[in-house]
């Protein structure tokens, strides 16, 4: 089962970094000061190392664990040193160097302090069994486990009348820790027909019966010994169905299950873990999510729902120790981890009885029904891919609740927090005050559909909701394009891609988008810095603008300040002006027949357009450069796009967004390569 994307692919060991002990310790105490050995005892052979759950008692071994993490269920650890299985201590020597002779199971589990299991045995009349017959593997429960028996059961076993229960605890055999693998079932010395199953996860720890192995491996001359975490029971001969059908804490899965022919997959062999949720937990779902999931049209939503809560192979609680995904029948994957009070957690649901063990998998009952992106609406999966300005927005101009109601599909550019915060005081009021304004902007982020990555087209223009309200927006079209760092729509790059749930998908964007109300033209005759290239145009004529576009009529235009003009010769710009087929020329040289925005232009690199006038344009990003500023706190410069070609252009401004394409302004004029043009 490959689950912790943490694991490690070999055994860590923990050892102190200083010299244990202090002087005047006994010297049979194994801190007992030795000044002849540079390496403290801990470094002597033998010696295991115990991770242990600090305020607790569980502990976790060498043997035991591939992955030792500083938490577990998010409490802390520490780390105890002992004489491994066998090994005692030799006063004066480093490590563990004495070795205690091989003696029978009733010994070595006395020397484990399994002493309770030991009593309940002699009760039972198999103390002798465990001296003189065997050999047996004996999964021993610590005796804090039997201190949590219920007490009519510990009764029975203090009146020695449960030899039953001791004996499941045992298989004919030595199985030693490493024989050990996923799904094994292996017969009992009670009953052949009584197995108990084996399950061993990738972070090292193993199960029996979803009881955790904590100390492995403790030989003996007629077997050997595996410390258990806690007391484990005969598995009963019911699949998952079964017990669903006769425990009376889930009545609407059962109902939801047979509905769907989901029923069916828990009779089936599995093995499948199920996360059930109790009847509680289905009164407490939200009644939109009721509406949109138990639709008797569309059964494939909550046959998706019910997907989501099964795990194809078995887990325990047991393994559960630090947080991990895993994928579910639906497709997608659940959180998992476990609270400092060592209850399992479910994305956000909890546990509240886990490891119940049916023939064909585990079931755990849980707090509230598991939610795949499938059965939540947008404004859901928006909050918990923590879009809260968006959402924000969509309560305050009161379009959220339209997005929950619909039983249409959307697609949404949603800008970041951080794209929001980007935005000027000012600017966010005045949308605020302007409830059809503020309406307009959101809308142009969201278009009708479910569209996905796997059908983005590059250049191409798309119908956004937004739409002229009170002379607001004159455009609702949207333009995508795909640049070798990623996607961007407009000037915003899509920084998180097919965030998708039951009635949209959600792509993330680095800027908020402003619906454009004018035409690339407008913005150039509407900037009196621009002024000289607008005669230039209108000299020419707008009708050089037509058929030079792909793709959705976009294009982009480099427009040279009238004081890049004004450094130009003086001859040569009354010739220009004479000579309309060269002023064409310059014009189109300054116009590519494609949307290029900032956003994909990568810092280092080159990028080649060709012009309308037929010519390559080349453009890079500058790199940010660092100065130095009081407080000797270094600062970025604003990155600047460079276009180049004969000579090195900066951009003013950038990505001035009109309906038909996009506006740069720069510093100089480009040059072509054309010699019919005597620039001096």
């Amino acid at each position: 089962m490959a689950c912790w994307s943490a694991v490690l692919t070999a055994l860590v060991i923990l050892t102190l970094t200083s010299e244990p002990g202090a002087r005047g310790a006994k010297e049979n105490s194994r801190f007992y000061w030795r000044p002849n050995f540079a390496m403290p005892w801990t470094r002597g052979d033998n010696v295991c190392a115990i991770q242990e759950v600090k305020g607790t008692r569980k502990q976790y071994f060498t043997e035991c664990m591939i992955y030792k993490p500083k938490l577990v269920c998010e409490k802390p650890t520490f780390v105890r040193y002992r004489c491994c299985s066998g090994y005692e201590e030799v006063a004066g020597e480093r490590g563990c160097t004495g070795v205690k002779t091989v003696e029978n199971l009733k010994v070595t589990m006395m020397r484990s302090r399994l002493t309770t299991l030991l009593d309940y045995a002699k009760r039972a009349s198999l103390d002798r069994t465990f001296e003189t017959d065997g050999p047996f593997t004996i999964f021993a429960p610590v005796n804090q486990a039997f201190r949590n028996l219920p007490s009519d059961l510990k009764n029975q076993l203090s009146s020695g009348g449960q030899s039953s229960l001791i004996l499941y605890h045992a298989l004919d055999g030595r199985v030693k820790y490493n024989e050990f693998r996923n799904d094994q079932n292996f017969p009992t010395v009670l009953d052949k027909q009584k197995s108990i199953r084996v399950n061993r996860y990738s972070n090292g720890v193993v199960t029996v019966n979803c009881a955790r192995i904590i100390m492995p491996n403790q030989e003996a001359t007629n077997g050997v010994v595996h410390t258990i975490e806690k007391v484990i029971y005969p598995i009963p001969d019911k699949t998952i169905m079964d017990i669903l059908l006769e425990d009376g804490r889930f009545g609407e899965l059962v109902t939801a299950l047979i509905l769907t022919r989901r029923a069916d997959l828990l009779r089936e062999t599995g093995p499948f873990t199920l996360f059930a949720p109790t009847d509680a937990a289905f009164r407490n779902l939200p009644a939109d999510i009721v509406s949109r999931v138990f639709d008797p049209d569309n059964t494939e939503a909550l046959k998706n729902l019910l997907n989501y809560h099964v795990i194809k192979h078995n887990l325990c609680t047991a393994a559960i120790f630090t947080s991990c995904n895993l994928r579910t029948l639906e497709g997608s994957t659940v959180r998992l981890g476990c609270t400092s009070r060592d209850q399992m957690k479910v994305d956000n649901a909890l546990v509240t009885s886990g490891d119940i063990l049916a023939s064909n998998g585990i079931i755990h009952a849980v707090d509230s029904v598991l939610l795949p992106n499938s059965a939540k609406d947008v404004t859901m999966l928006a909050q918990e891919i923590n879009l809260r300005a968006f959402m924000e927005a969509a309560e305050s101009t009161k379009y959220a609740a339209a997005l929950r109601g619909s039983k249409s599909s959307f697609t949404i550019f949603a800008p970041s927090d951080e794209a929001f915060a980007a935005v000027s005081g000012t600017e966010l009021n005045r949308w605020h005050f302007n409830p059809d304004l503020y309406l307009s902007i959101l809308k142009y982020h969201i278009m009708e559909g479910k569209m996905s990555t796997k059908d983005f087209v590059s250049q191409r223009a798309y119908s956004s909701q937004s739409a002229s309200q009170g002379g607001v927006a004159a455009s609702a079209t949207l333009r995508l394009n795909l640049n070798r760092n990623g996607w961007s729509m407009n000037s915003a790059k899509v920084t998180s891609t097919d965030n998708e749930c039951g009635n949209g998908v959600i792509h993330v964007i680095d800027k908020v988008m402003i619906p454009p109300t004018m035409t690339v033209l407008e913005i150039i005759k509407g900037n009196i810095r621009l002024s000289t290239f607008w005669s230039m145009i209108q000299t020419v004529g707008i009708d050089i603008f037509a058929n030079i576009t792909v793709g959705g009529g976009s294009f982009t235009i480099f427009a040279p300040t009238n004081e890049a003009f004004s450094r130009l010769d003086t001859a040569f710009m009354e010739r220009l002006l004479l000579n309309t087929k060269e002023l064409e020329k310059i014009i189109k040289y300054h116009i590519l027949n494609r949307g290029v925005y900032s956003c994909g232009i990568q810092g280092g690199l080159t990028y080649q357009f060709r012009t309308a006038m037929g010519e390559w344009l080349k453009l890079w990003r500058l790199q940010p450069e660092e100065k130095t500023v009081e407080g000797n706190k270094m600062v970025k410069e604003e990155e600047k796009i460079i276009v180049v070609n004969s000579n090195t252009t900066r951009v003013i401004d950038y990505d001035v967004q009109g309906t038909d394409g996009v506006v740069y302004t720069i510093d100089q004029v480009l040059r072509c390569q054309c010699p019919e043009i005597d620039y001096y």
